[in-house]
């Protein structure tokens, strides 16, 4: 076998060149022999390569040129099974080369998503921690050994598996010409019974509750009122939603609905629960058992559909619900997930769904997600009176579902329709009304208006009925519209709902008592911001729950006012100052921008510096995916900081974190199709919309600096506009003063 891997001037096989190419040839863990050569690319090396890599210009302007090595590496690789991570990635560059390459390959990247759990699958992640030798990462050998060493273990983690199941995934394996069929057709497995690792929710013995937001809520519930609240850190906000809806539903027998914004808030509410509760999701997000059985009756599966099924059934025994969130899937698993394998709305008795609808039904307490909340899918919920809207500063964002049309996405949706008549008609449509010297086209009213418009609607319903929704003959303020191209040439159709209040108002007539409550409502001493959103009639009482933080915890840093103006080289070079010191004086530290272009950019000009000191810098876009990234940020001590947005800095883990860096005033771009849209109904959309938007997102962002109150934090920020501009009083007010 070869386990072969290459290191290049970029990421994208058509423009760009390999600069090392690391091959090994193996039999079990032992090697044989070596192959590894620099190759000169002909073309300047990205100083971001170099960062990456350690691989300099001129080492390889002495290269050899890919010419010369590749009859050697020919000879090397000849017909034996390759290996590697992300293999085809390795293939296509060498292809584009012209080294053709017929070997049978094997994936380790795909390999390990089946059989070990991960927050991330790269290289460098499961190396370190499956405890594999990994010393010079982005070195094409290092990276052969690694993988090798990484396949091996896993041909030993597949030989774990209960003869049984893998004697049922060969029935289906053999069904498809997935590169990785042999692999699974040649292993034995374990005659040892596998056993069930059915997660169970690990409930908080004792909270603490705030004995005032419980009462005030248990008050709103009593006399069938509304209300709103904002509730800081130290408030006990969550653990008191939960203790006065358990209250509400044992005390008279009443069903409570508490809508989060996400799965991993659900889950937390679940361990404060002391009574019956679920969380409840739609019938998509749950797996059919009759229609994965119809699915493993296929006459033939395609890669994308063997490796699903093999997810799914490697993973059966240990799921607790069988919602998709406990399957490791991809975006693309989770589209055909939802296509092929979920539950229905009408699925038959017994179902996985059935069976969550029936818990639902029987608990006091039922946990579901913004979006479910606010879809058709509501009436699926069991009856209930009493509603609690937990993060609603995130509802808006929840209501604002955006739908992406391309060829590939509706040609799988709507097989055997014509959708080239739509995107060819969609793409004379973009060429004819975008402005020149835009690369979008922002519909507006005028373009409803149009004959090439109502010839494109045609097109779409003809598809199918459901696009009317999206392919709207008329023109209304609740949707936006528009198309761009990607950056493969591919036009895109984007459509978004833009209406929350409408959405919002059906509750608000039906239900005795809602409850709105969040860390960060209040624009100054005003929820005028938030009741205007969301449409929140005078019926809605206020309340304010104070933060409860000790002094001295929050060391608040502003740029000079006489800071070099943003988008100058000066004012660039000055952060990067400030951001180096301030990451060398932390244990960790997070800096967020506002655009990704940033990024990269402040990226390439502290990470090598940083790098001579020992000390690692992570960017978002740049050095991995999210699992990854985290997943360093939170455990490698070399890992300092972290560079990303501010939507970004809600994933990234507390721990640690000392420093927060803000580059940027959080304003949205003016640009931005629904923002645009949204401005359309302002009178003064900076100080009505811009504002408020970005001050939101300010304070969302120091909130979660201060929650974890256990050190003293420090907060730079670098716009000096929150000094300078008679608007920036609102974001230093916004800060908790100590």
């Amino acid at each position: 076998m070869i386990s072969l891997d290459i290191e290049t001037t970029g990421i994208d096989s058509t423009v760009n060149r390999i600069i090392e190419i690391g091959a090994i040839k193996f039999k079990g863990g032992k090697i044989i022999d070596k192959f590894q050569s620099l190759v000169n690319p002909e073309c300047e090396l990205p100083e971001i390569i170099t960062h990456i890599t350690g691989i300099t210009q001129s080492e390889l302007e002495s290269a050899p040129k890919f010419a010369e090595v590749v009859e050697d590496l020919k000879k090397f690789v000849g017909k034996d099974v390759i290996i590697g991570h992300n293999i085809q990635f390795d293939i296509d560059f060498l292809q584009k080369e012209g080294l053709k390459v017929e070997n049978v390959a094997y994936d380790t990247c795909v390999l390990s998503q089946l059989l070990v759990d991960s927050p991330s699958y790269s290289l460098e992640t499961l190396t370190k921690k499956l405890g594999l030798s990994h010393k010079d990462k982005h070195r094409a050998l290092d990276d052969s050994v690694a993988a090798m060493e990484l396949f091996n273990l896993l041909q030993k983690e597949l030989e774990k598996i209960p003869v049984p199941l893998i004697e049922e995934l060969k029935l289906h394996v053999v069904k498809s010409t997935w590169p990785l069929r042999d692999i699974f057709l040649q292993a034995k497995g374990s005659k040892e019974r596998q056993s069930a690792e059915k997660e169970t929710v690990k409930k908080e013995a004792k909270h603490e509750i705030n004995v005032e937001l419980t009462d005030r809520i248990l008050e709103s519930f009593e006399n069938e009122r509304n209300f709103i609240c904002e509730a800081g850190i130290g408030t006990h906000r969550k653990k008191s939603l939960v203790s006065a809806a358990t209250i509400q539903a044992q005390k008279n027998h009443e069903r409570i609905v508490i809508a989060v914004a996400d799965h991993k808030s659900a889950e937390e509410l679940l361990t404060y629960t002391d009574t019956s509760a679920c969380i409840l999701e739609p019938p998509s997000h749950y797996l059919s058992t009759k229609r994965l059985d119809e699915f493993k009756h296929k006459e033939s599966f395609t890669d994308n559909e063997i490796t699903l099924l093999l997810k799914l059934l490697l993973s059966y025994h240990k799921i607790k619900d069988g919602k998709i969130s406990e399957f490791n899937l991809s975006r693309e698993e989770r589209v055909m997930f939802r296509e092929h394998i979920s539950c229905s709305e009408d699925e038959k008795e017994g179902s996985l769904y059935d069976k969550a609808k029936e818990k639902a039904i029987d608990s006091d307490i039922i946990i579901v997600g913004h979006r479910f909340l606010l879809s058709e899918n509501e009436k699926l919920i069991p009856p209930y009176r009493y509603l609690i809207i937990d993060e609603v500063d995130k509802l808006e964002q929840a209501a604002t579902q955006v739908e992406t049309f391309v060829p590939e996405v509706l040609d799988k949706k709507y097989p055997g329709t014509n959708t080239d008549i739509l995107f060819g008609l969609l793409g004379i449509f973009f060429e004819k009304y975008k402005p020149e010297d835009k690369t979008q086209l922002t519909m507006d009213e005028y373009h409803y208006r149009v004959a090439d418009w109502q010839k494109i609607c045609k097109a779409a319903a003809n598809i199918s009925e459901d696009l009317k929704e999206f392919f709207t003959e008329e023109y209304s303020e609740n949707r936006v519209n528009w198309m761009y191209q990607a950056k493969d040439g591919t036009l895109c159709f984007r459509s978004a709902k833009t209406d929350i209040q409408n959405a919002l108002k059906r509750f608000i007539e039906e239900k005795k008592s809602i409850v709105l409550t969040s860390s960060t409502l209040k624009l100054g001493d005003s929820y005028h911001y938030i009741r205007n959103t969301l449409g929140l009639d005078e019926s809605f009482e206020e309340e304010t729950y104070e933060s409860k933080l000790q002094p001295g915890e929050l060391l608040v840093e502003i740029a000079p006012r006489d800071f070099p103006p943003p988008n100058t080289e000066g004012n660039f070079n000055q952060s990067a100052k400030l951001i180096i010191e301030h990451i060398l004086k932390n244990k960790k530290t997070a800096a967020l921008f506002t655009s990704r272009s940033y990024i990269e950019g402040m990226y390439k000009k502290v990470a090598p510096q940083l790098k001579e000191q020992g000390i690692t810098v992570l960017g978002q876009g740049v050095t991995g995916g999210y699992g990854k990234m985290i997943d360093a940020f939170e455990n490698d001590e070399n890992v300092r900081a972290i560079f990303g947005n501010f939507d970004f800095w809600n994933h990234v883990p507390l721990k640690d974190v000392s420093c927060l860096i803000i580059n940027k005033i959080p304003f949205d771009h003016p640009d931005d199709p629904i923002f645009a849209i949204r401005a359309k109904r302002c009178t003064n959309s900076f100080e009505e919309l811009s504002i408020p938007r970005a001050l939101l997102k300010f304070r969302q962002a120091v909130y979660k600096l201060t929650k974890d109150n256990r050190a003293p934090k420090t907060l730079l920020i670098l716009d000096t506009r929150v000094s300078v501009k008679d608007y920036g009083k609102l974001f230093l007010e916004s800060i908790p003063k100590f």
